[in-house]
């Protein structure tokens, strides 16, 4: 437990203003908090986030203020990494922010659902046991990258058992995109909407 007195610290990667380039909130303004290491270890993933500096919570949030304002964005997207590795951290950073906030996490760690955060699970293990936990939630939605044949079928079979009627959003692994893209379309699966990565087409980070 932390002395009342001492001072938190983030394992920040980079802060920096863009826009939302896949998932629910596509296209939309925002400032992103992006925070070192992962439980997992994905050979397909295409985030550094190994290299970090320690900020104080508290220089975090006047960092994220002063970008937000200077580039009117109402929207914060916590990611990673794994973000929800320093859950205390953003409990603490949050409390004091009035925005829009989404975090980004693979949902093995989501367990304390705040009902003003909208939050984005992309599983990559344990898939079923994660979606079991937190599919009814109404603030949490889901997205899946989709490789090949058998991450399509996971979801029809999820979609199928838990009778979800909800969007699930389908992210086409980029090096495959018009090849799997073309596979979704064929599956004739309902509930779905394809989600590229739109920052990457437009080549902005």
């Amino acid at each position: 437990m932390k002395h009342p007195k001492e001072v938190s610290n983030m394992k920040v990667v980079e802060i920096f203003d863009s826009f939302q380039g896949e998932g629910l909130f596509t296209g939309v303004p925002a400032t992103f908090l992006r925070l070192a290491d992962c439980n997992l270890n994905c050979d397909f993933c295409d985030t550094d986030f190994n290299y970090y500096k320690e900020i104080s919570v508290e220089l975090t949030r006047e960092a994220i203020l002063n970008h937000m304002k200077n580039h009117n964005n109402d929207l914060l997207v916590i990611t990673g990494g794994e973000p929800l590795l320093q859950t205390d951290e953003i409990k603490e950073l949050i409390k004091d922010l009035h925005c829009a906030i989404q975090i980004e996490t693979n949902g093995i760690m989501l367990r304390d659902i705040d009902p003003d955060i909208t939050y984005v699970v992309s599983p990559k293990i344990k898939v079923k046991e994660v979606f079991d936990r937190l599919h009814k939630y109404p603030n949490v939605f889901f997205k899946f990258l989709i490789k090949n044949k058998y991450d399509l079928d996971m979801v029809e079979y999820l979609q199928e058992i838990y009778d979800y009627d909800r969007y699930i959003w389908l992210q086409p692994e980029f090096s495959r995109d018009k090849e799997i893209t073309k596979e979704i379309l064929n599956s004739r699966m309902g509930n779905i909407i394809i989600s590229g990565q739109l920052h990457k087409y437009l080549g902005v980070d």
